[in-house]
C-alpha cells in the first residue's frame, strides 16, 4: 500500500515521481480504515508492505497498530530509506506499533555517489544510522 508520494530523498530514478508531479495526494486516514475493514472481512493476510517514504506521515505508528488490530494483517513491513530510524526516540515509536519489517532501499556505497543518486547530501550517514538503530532495536 503506498501510503504518501513525498519523500526526503528526490532520486533520479524515483518511481513515484511522476504521481507528485501530478500532484496525487497520500492516502486519507477514511481511505485507509476502508481498505483495513475489507481486508479484515476477507481474513488474515501475512504481510502488508507500506511504501512512499511511510516515515513521513506523522500518523505511521496510528496505521501500523490498526493494520495489526483491525486491518486483517498479521505483519507490518515498510519499504524506507531509513534516514528518519536515524532519530532513537523516532525508531522506538515505530517499533513499539508493531512494525516488524523494514526493507530499506540504499543506493550506493559512498556518500558522493548516494548525493547524486539521490539528491541528499549526507543522507547516506543518516540511513546507516537509522539501520543502525532499527538492528539495535531502537
Amino acid at each position: 500500500m503506498t501510503l504518501n508520494y513525498t519523500c526526503n530523498n528526490n532520486c533520479v530514478f524515483c518511481l513515484l515521481a511522476p504521481e507528485r508531479e501530478r500532484g496525487v495526494r497520500e492516502l486519507s486516514k477514511g481511505a485507509i480504515s476502508r481498505v483495513f475493514r475489507y481486508n479484515a472481512r476477507r481474513g488474515r493476510f501475512s504481510r502488508l508492505i507500506l511504501s512512499g517514504e511511510p516515515t513521513l506521515r506523522a500518523d505511521l505508528p496510528e496505521i501500523a497498530r490498526a493494520a495489526l488490530e483491525k486491518g486483517g494483517f498479521d505483519q507490518v513491513q515498510l519499504q524506507t530509506n531509513a534516514r528518519k530510524f536515524s532519530e532513537k526516540k523516532y525508531c522506538q515509536t515505530i517499533l513499539r506499533s508493531g512494525v516488524s519489517g523494514f526493507l530499506v532501499s540504499v543506493h550506493a556505497a559512498t556518500d558522493g555517489c548516494n548525493s547524486d543518486i539521490t539528491g541528499c547530501p549526507g543522507g547516506l550517514a543518516q540511513t546507516r544510522a537509522g539501520i543502525k538503530n532499527l538492528l539495535a532495536g531502537g
